[in-house]
Formats: structure tokens, sequence, C-alpha cells
């Protein structure tokens, strides 16, 4: 039995005013960490590219601010406008990254993973960190979308990839 916590959400100090977005966003970066930091989490995994954090989310001086809250870091940048899920040529290093992540989650570590709304990017690497830990790729897809009330992930080339890896996962162990 898992006593471990895994979360998703938006990315922490996000500021959004872009008439093109739903959501308006003003976060305070250094509220929201620690604030993350009083749930308990651990581990805070960031899949959001630096460029995006600066240029599209005003996010600056992240890295210092998670280090400085006692936050262990962990980043698996994906780009998000178009792709939204890692490249082929980066199959074996993201079932890497997120194989080590569910060792964390079964060694009792608490993991938040952001992208920028907590939808689509982050969503993967919780599903398939889910796979990871023994879940069915289906099952893992279904529980988040329950509990974010729509799709999770967000787009079908996400929640295919999510099976994709699963279907990887298996052979390798065949």
């Amino acid at each position: 039995m898992l006593k471990a916590v895994l979360g998703l959400g938006i990315c922490p100090g996000r500021f959004d005013a872009s008439s093109k977005r739903l959501y308006y966003f003003n976060r305070d970066l250094c509220k929201d960490v620690a604030d993350i930091a009083r749930m308990g989490v651990d581990i805070i995994v960031s899949v959001v590219p630096q460029d995006e954090l600066k240029e599209k989310l005003y996010v600056s001086h992240y890295r210092e601010v998670v280090e400085a809250s006692g936050l262990e870091l962990r980043e698996y940048p994906i780009e998000g406008e178009y792709r939204s899920f890692p490249r082929d040529e980066d199959r074996q290093k993201f079932s890497d990254f997120v194989t080590d992540l569910s060792h964390q989650v079964k060694q009792g570590k608490n993991v938040l993973v952001h992208c920028r709304n907590g939808l689509g990017r982050s969503a993967i690497v919780l599903s398939c960190t889910l796979v990871a830990l023994g879940a069915e790729s289906e099952t893992a897809v279904k529980r988040l979308t329950e509990i974010c009330g729509q799709d999770c992930p967000k787009k079908e080339c996400q929640r295919k990839y999510v099976h994709e890896f699963a279907d990887r996962i298996k052979s390798q162990l065949q």
C-alpha cells in the first residue's frame, strides 16, 4: 500500500492576462511554493520549459524559489503549444524519468507535477507514473479524468501517448 500522494496542478506563480485565455492568473510564486511545501509535498516536478516559464507565464527565479523552500525540484520540459507530449527520440529518457518518480513515490515521497494548466503535460507524467506503479493506463486516465472533472490528459494525442507508454512498459517486462 502506497503512503505517498501524487498530485497535479497549474504552474506556481503563473501570470496570464491574455485575452485568448479563459482564466486570468496573477499568482504569487513565493506564496504558491510555500503553500505547496506546507501541504507536505517533497518533490515538485515541472514539465514547463524554461522559455515558456519566463516568456509566456512570466515566472522568473522559479528554480531559486523552489529550492529555497526546501522542496526538491525535478524538471522534464515538454513543449506545450502543438506537440504536448514527449518526443519519440526521448522515449527512454522519459521512461527513466517516470520510473525514478515511481521509485520516489514507493519510498513515501509526495510528488506534485505541474504544467501550465495542470491538465495536459502534467497529466501525462502523472498517468505514466501511475502505470509505472502498476496501474492500467485506462484506469490511470479514467481516474484523473474523474478527479479533474474533464478529460485528463486533455488532448486525445496525450491520452494515446499514455496508452502507448503502458504498452512499451509491458513489452519491456516480458
